[in-house]
């Protein structure tokens, strides 16, 4: 709940100013609707293509 507030926050900080109520709305509805990746453990690390020794075959 904490973090919705934060970006509501950033997002009117960000606009600035409206021109009516349905204008901040819409900005707010917005907000809640944009996907953003949740927060969790790092997948492993993949071997780089150009270097030999971190092929997975040898």
């Amino acid at each position: 709940m904490e973090s919705l507030d934060a970006r509501f926050r950033q997002a009117t900080r960000r606009r600035g100013h409206f021109r009516n109520e349905e204008a901040a709305l819409k900005v707010l509805y917005l907000t809640v609707k944009e996907r953003r990746p949740q927060p969790g453990p790092t997948p492993p690390a993949r071997p780089t293509a150009g270097n030999p020794s971190c092929t997975p075959w040898q």
